[in-house]
């Protein structure tokens, strides 16, 4: 299992993956040469989903999420135990995993996938596509700071679905750093947590 991973982020998840050898061009026999799809990231073992609203969300950070700090989420490649350069996979909005390289079906993979908990490191338009998705904010607040006091939790503007810039200053410079649980670290947390919301 990879030993480092990425600075700010709890795992979600971590998969070693299994290549399979891609298909001939009858659809018959192996080409020999392994998929470059590895996995996909709402199809997780022990029958773990997300909720529809959850995915819509993670879907739409798909193109973010392989640069550090570009999204709330993070997704890596490990070789091994060493994580491999940006760039090494892409994640569509049918959150298919995929290499841009020909992988080697005997090299051990590792997917990791993470969530910031400091938000203080996330570029500019990662906060705004969650100050723009305060039910989605409100769960990932929940799930990193079980704990946070309602004074310092984000409001939304209205009845919209938004939440403003002092809501989310507010939040990240008061008592959440002192709060943090650190022991959400399953798929469990996060992605049945929403299904359960919902239920």
């Amino acid at each position: 299992m990879p030993q480092l991973t990425a600075p700010c982020y709890l795992p979600v998840f971590s998969g070693m993956i299994a290549l399979e050898l891609a298909a001939g061009e009858n659809g018959e026999h192996g080409s020999g040469r392994a998929s470059h799809r590895l996995m996909t990231l709402d199809r997780l073992p022990g029958g773990y989903v997300m909720s529809e609203r959850m995915r819509a969300f993670v879907a739409g950070e798909a193109t973010y999420m392989t640069k550090l700090f570009y999204s709330v989420f993070s997704c890596n490649l490990y070789l091994s135990s060493d994580i491999q350069p940006d760039g090494s996979i892409t994640v569509d909005e049918e959150l298919n995993v995929s290499t841009t390289f020909e992988p080697s079906p005997r090299a051990r993979f590792h997917v990791w996938f993470g969530l910031c908990y400091n938000w203080r490191y996330l570029n500019a338009a990662a906060l705004a596509r969650l100050r723009a998705n305060f039910d989605i904010l409100q769960k990932l607040t929940h799930a990193l700071w079980p704990q946070l006091p309602a004074c310092c939790q984000p409001v939304a503007i209205g009845n919209s679905n938004q939440t403003s810039n002092a809501s989310m200053r507010c939040l990240m410079n008061g008592e959440a750093d002192n709060l943090l649980d650190t022991s959400m670290k399953t798929a469990e947390t996060l992605y049945i947590q929403s299904i359960a919301e919902e239920a």
